[in-house]
């Protein structure tokens, strides 16, 4: 995890408590991330399609080739893919 630039941050944007969670650099801070989360038995990350940030998936994965959002962009992500999507190459 350290080698893979794993490193805590604190999530102070959703309401409530903050939520500790943990950023991986790279490809291979993520395997790292992934590693420790399915040994730890700790609820699996995911990426956001919206903004790319990492976040624990409470519910199930998502499918193959499917977006999934974090809480922050749940509301607003499909309009933003949508938009991308449009966007002239």
């Amino acid at each position: 995890m350290e080698s893979g630039g794993v490193t805590p941050v604190l999530d102070w944007e959703t309401p409530g408590e903050p939520l500790l969670r943990f950023r991986p650099e790279g490809l291979f801070g993520a395997i790292g991330l992934q590693l420790a989360t399915r040994l730890g038995r700790i609820a699996p990350t995911a990426v956001c399609s919206a903004c790319g940030i990492y976040y624990e998936r409470l519910s199930r994965a998502p499918k193959m080739g499917q977006h999934n959002y974090c809480p922050s962009c749940k509301t607003t992500g499909p309009s933003k893919m949508y938009k991308r999507s449009q966007r002239p190459s």
